[in-house]
């Protein structure tokens, strides 16, 4: 497996367009990620879930688990950090730098409530000075290349406008925008005429991120917004891991309960070499689940085995019922 790649998912390199996976906490971990890769092919790299920094922490050995380099395959990846303390970024980038990585990605648009009221992701927004102190501290020539995952704000649409003033004045990799607010979560629909205007404004390469959930989606996002460097797939994709190919190809795929089975089955499989216990991956199985029928081919089907997954409590049953798929 080795080092991490050295492709810099923010320049140029790389395939057109530049398809990467989406951080999501607990769901796009190493074991999906290599499973959804591996099988399905079609993307470019992915920007881990966040590693969130510990105020006086000196190591992070446990948090930096899902991302050390034995553990995630051959495609690119990019660790995401998450907290608002510049001296614990540091330490969180440095300790990233020593697995061999040259690329880190700060998480300032997470909208937990949770995370947002002590001002980390999407609750820094409202603070400009704040994000200066970090990027002051963090973009530097001796710590890995640093971008910024963001959203248009917290509570406003308009918060971005100051914060993008800042974000302009550092030498960053690269810039993901999701244009939706904090507050919004997961609700409404993106405002694209705002990622828009920041694109037209920002220095950086810029990447979207946001509702990407068939390749028809795509067509139309890229063909508004052609100058955008690249694409982050998220919810669509654990819906329907095809869609990168999709994308690439312009040709719908098939994407039945048999080819689900088979990624449920190597994901279970990716959890039992883990060592973790069945009843936990029964937990993960309803999960994933829970995304991928609502990109099955065959929606009755699909209902039909989320009532029996549902409602499981045995592993063999789990096993035997995903049998009739294989």
């Amino acid at each position: 497996m080795g080092n991490p790649s050295p492709l810099r998912l923010g320049s140029s390199a790389g395939s057109s367009p530049l398809l990467v996976l989406a951080p999501l906490e607990g769901i796009t971990t190493a074991a999906f990620r290599r499973a959804a890769m591996e099988m399905f092919g079609g993307l470019d790299g992915a920007i881990a879930p966040f590693i969130g920094t510990i105020r006086g922490a000196r190591r992070y050995d446990y948090h930096l688990r899902d991302v050390l380099p034995g553990v995630n395959g051959t495609r690119p990846l990019i660790p995401q950090i998450l907290g608002a303390d510049p001296e614990g970024i540091v330490h969180v980038s440095r300790a990233c730098a020593d697995l061999g990585y040259t690329q880190v990605n700060w998480n300032i648009g997470c909208p937990i409530p949770n995370i947002t009221r002590k001002k980390r992701g999407s609750g820094i927004l409202p603070h400009p000075h704040l994000i200066e102190e970090v990027l002051s501290r963090s973009c530097r020539p001796d710590l890995p290349a640093f971008s910024v995952k963001l959203r248009l704000g917290l509570e406003e649409a308009d918060e971005w406008r100051e914060v993008l003033k800042v974000l302009n004045d550092f030498p960053l990799d690269f810039v993901v925008l999701h244009p939706r607010t904090g507050r919004q979560m997961y609700r409404g629909t993106p405002d694209r005429e705002a990622y828009g205007e920041f694109l037209a404004r920002c220095r950086h390469s810029l990447f979207y991120s946001g509702d990407i959930n068939s390749a028809e989606d795509f067509q139309g996002i890229s063909a508004r917004f052609p100058e955008t460097a690249g694409w982050l797939l998220g919810r669509g994709f654990l819906s329907r891991p095809v869609l990168a190919r999709e994308i690439r190809s312009g040709r719908k795929e098939s994407f039945a309960m048999k080819e689900i089975a088979h990624f449920l089955r190597r994901l279970a499989d990716e959890f039992l070499a883990s060592g973790a216990a069945p009843p936990w991956i029964l937990g993960k199985m309803k999960l994933y689940f829970g995304y991928l029928k609502h990109g099955s081919d065959d929606a009755a089907q699909a209902g039909e085995f989320w009532t029996v997954l549902r409602g499981c409590r045995e592993w063999s049953l789990f096993e035997d019922r995903l049998r009739e798929f294989l």
